[in-house]
């Protein structure tokens, strides 16, 4: 891959592991919180 046609796809990539991941986390604080 060249320089130019990448880096949108890259950072709209990390965009969207960035959101899961967050998700993520408020789903293992809820699970955390549960179980006390």
């Amino acid at each position: 891959m060249e320089g130019q046609g990448a880096e949108p796809m890259v950072v709209g990539v990390a965009g969207c592991l960035r959101t899961l991941l967050e998700e993520d986390q408020e789903r293992w604080k809820q699970i955390i919180d549960s179980n006390g």
